[in-house]
């Protein structure tokens, strides 16, 4: 996430007064933990340059720290689950990793501010290769007055290891901090997990610099129509955020509703080169079980902005469900990415099924024109041409005959 995005997004965040003192509070213990030092902001303005005025003098380190401070942003409030993918990279046969694992968390942890305890057995799927720990974890904070330590937050974190996939899932907890810690302490033990930045990657798609369309868009678009039916998923698009850096006026844009790949405002966001960073979906699915049919639905948001996360709203559906579904949106992601075809399929697509919208001239145009083929009576096409005259004399240009 670059500085631009980052503004966009923080003043959005800061919009809200429900929530802008705790935003604020929890930016605040950020710098206190990472500066050792009393931070405190008196209102949104001066923590934004304080935030800015930091990376600047952390250049190498920005991208990563706005990274961060979005993240503890969006979810530190959050009741949903987030679902953070990660590339896995070990040589050892499933077995062995497990034993691996079962000794690492065979006492109560503690890293930083965080510890970690199993609530249960670790789950093992030998077929699947399958390994998954369900951790309880408290966050430990220091009294910034009194010295004194105390518990700042608790929970439940899941950390699935799919060595079929080569890919590590932290779940469940609703703290960003606690899913970056895990993955630091693991680091620290010599497991290599590396997190997986769609945007950035997107940067270096084939052919980007041969079309007009963003290429993330592009990815995005080629997911919804190709690879997620592929699946055998029935699809709906709930929401959907665009930014453009380069436009004039607005540079960031939400939409909700239905059939919102049809609306015009969507077109013309497409067509302008708008770039999708993060989306709202709702799968479907019709299957057979032993002659019986079995439906399942859920809905989560891809977040596309830092690491890429599913933020899922329904918490009911089985884990192994919701790892399959991230795992294969992730994998698609990223085979698109190196795919030579993709901009060219995307750009297809869009030309076949989201054309740019015809604009309100050429729109009126043609209902003057077919007014004017219903309306048998002399008189009353003088009285159509009058009045489009008089209120859309721009319409009269576009010869649509």
């Amino acid at each position: 996430m670059d500085i631009n995005r980052f503004t966009n997004y923080y003043n959005n965040k800061m919009k809200s007064n429900l929530t802008k003192k705790k935003r604020l509070q929890t930016i605040s213990e950020y710098f206190q933990k990472t500066l050792k030092e009393q931070v405190s902001f008196a209102d949104e303005t001066e923590c934004y340059k304080y935030i800015v005025k930091y990376v600047i003098s952390k250049e190498d380190e920005a991208e990563e720290i706005l990274n961060e401070i979005y993240n503890m942003l969006e979810y530190s409030y959050s009741t949903q689950n987030p679902n953070y993918v990660y590339d896995l990279k070990t040589n050892k046969v499933h077995s062995d990793f497990f034993k691996l694992i079962d000794t690492t968390f065979k006492k109560t942890i503690s890293y930083g501010d965080f510890e970690y305890k199993l609530t249960e057995k670790i789950k093992y799927d030998r077929f699947n290769e399958v390994i998954e720990c369900i951790l309880e974890y408290k966050e430990m904070g220091d009294d910034i007055a009194s010295g004194e330590p105390y518990r700042k937050d608790s929970g439940l974190i899941i950390i699935t290891f799919d060595l079929k996939n080569k890919k590590f899932i932290s779940s469940k907890s609703s703290s960003y901090k606690s899913h970056n810690n895990i993955v630091e302490f693991l680091g620290s033990k010599g497991f290599s997990i590396s997190p997986i930045y769609i945007l950035k990657r997107a940067l270096t798609i084939k052919n980007r610099n041969h079309t007009e369309f963003s290429p993330t868009t592009l990815l995005i678009i080629n997911l919804l129509y190709e690879k997620i039916p592929e699946m055998g998923y029935d699809i709906t698009l709930d929401a959907i955020s665009f930014t453009n850096l380069d436009a004039k006026n607005v540079q960031g844009i939400k939409m909700k509703g239905t059939d919102l790949l049809q609306s015009m405002e969507i077109l013309q966001r497409i067509h302008d080169g708008d770039e999708v960073h993060n989306l709202k979906l709702s799968l479907d699915k019709i299957s057979r079980n032993n002659e019986k049919q079995e439906y399942f639905s859920t809905n989560f948001t891809i977040d596309l902005q830092g690491k890429i996360a599913f933020i899922f709203d329904d918490d009911e559906i089985r884990e192994s469900r919701r790892r399959e579904i991230c795992i294969k949106l992730q994998s698609s992601l990223w085979d698109l990415i190196y795919d030579e075809q993709t901009i060219e399929r995307g750009e297809k697509i869009i030309h076949k099924e989201l054309p740019k919208p015809e604009s309100l001239h050429y729109t009126v145009s043609d209902i003057r024109k077919k007014m004017l083929e219903i309306i048998t009576d002399k008189n009353e096409k003088i009285e159509v041409e009058k009045y489009f005259m008089d209120k859309y004399p721009a319409s009269l240009i576009f010869n649509i005959d």
